[in-house]
């Protein structure tokens, strides 16, 4: 029997979800093998019910309304189920990212009073690491042509959908109804028989998500970071064994502090660079090797912070894009 269909309603033709997306693709796979003489009744009975005429300027609401009419949608279908996994890994990602990168932050600037805060580690790990993966990301952002054989998500998000997939029950769904084989749901990964239409909003949604997980880590190290110095009287000094002056190292920060020049306080002079370079068992005045904090804390903002907030609006920019495109 046809669930009963949805009253029109007058309005913006506010696009489909992914939940949406996802149980349109699952029911026209479905529809595939059915007798073309019954659907044809079925569409034509839903249409009289829900008014299509009134609808055929507005896509997404015609399309809304006959996922409801065929009973696709709803609290248990498989697009919601999708949906809430994603919802939940987003949430559980971004608090695991928070104290990861609290840790991280925390270890980084651990000082017992004998050895110096090592501001090359520091930059290394929370700005030149995380730069590299900024760099990841924004190759998988990029059009098929110009990435080449890239692959289209990162393995993080190819491992969020697959879960999703299979927590949701996608796989056991499009088998009972003959749309994928043993052979296929072995590569559901790659859906190859399905994921045809919301391929591209999953794709925006998950890079969304994993950038927000981002933004948590670079929150959570600056939270500590402004913490441990409030609280704390660090040092900071550079180390190595290379043959690397001072006038060199002055132009190297001064060069990373370019972004925030303007911000004086924030950019070490060269009398502090030449005195914080530091050998194990050498003395050192801990006040003055403590004036590299807002150097290092500028570094962590615009180097980790605020890519990852650009590309993260980024994301679900294209999200919205991709899903007013569609359908």
């Amino acid at each position: 029997m046809t669930a009963a269909a949805p009253t029109p309603v007058a309005g913006r033709d506010t696009p489909l979800t992914l939940a949406e997306l996802i149980d349109l693709e699952t029911q026209l796979a479905a529809d595939i093998d059915a007798d073309p003489t019954t659907l044809v009744a079925r569409d034509t009975a839903i249409s009289e019910a829900i008014g299509a005429a009134q609808l055929a300027d507005r896509r997404h609401a015609l399309l809304r309304a006959w996922l409801g009419a065929v009973g696709a949608t709803g609290s248990g279908s498989v697009g919601r189920r999708v949906q809430s996994f994603y919802r939940i890994v987003g949430w559980l990602a971004a608090a695991a990212s928070l104290f990861g990168g609290a840790g991280t932050a925390a270890a980084l600037l651990r000082y017992d009073g004998r050895d110096p805060v090592n501001i090359v580690n520091f930059l290394a790990v929370l700005v030149g690491l995380q730069l590299l993966l900024v760099g990841v990301s924004v190759l998988a952002m990029l059009p098929a042509p110009w990435r080449g054989r890239a692959v289209r998500l990162t393995g993080l998000q190819e491992i969020v959908r697959d879960l999703g997939y299979r927590r949701a029950g996608l796989i056991g769904t499009l088998q009972e109804r003959g749309v994928l084989g043993s052979k296929s749901a072995a590569a559901v990964g790659r859906l190859v028989a399905l994921h045809g239409i919301y391929a591209s909003v999953e794709r925006w949604s998950l890079t969304a998500l994993t950038q927000r997980a981002a933004i948590a880590f670079n929150v959570g190290a600056l939270v500590v970071c402004l913490y441990l110095v409030t609280v704390r009287a660090l040092a900071f000094a550079w180390s190595t064994t290379l043959e690397v002056d001072a006038e060199t190292m002055t132009r190297i920060f001064h060069a990373i502090a370019t972004p925030w020049s303007f911000f004086v306080t924030a950019v070490p002079d060269r009398d502090l660079i030449e005195a914080s370079r530091y050998f194990p068992g050498r003395a050192y005045d801990a006040d003055r090797l403590g004036d590299w904090w807002p150097f290092l804390f500028a570094a962590l903002c615009v180097y980790g912070l605020l890519p990852r907030l650009g590309l993260a609006t980024y994301g679900a920019y294209r999200q919205r894009a991709a899903r007013r495109a569609l359908a």
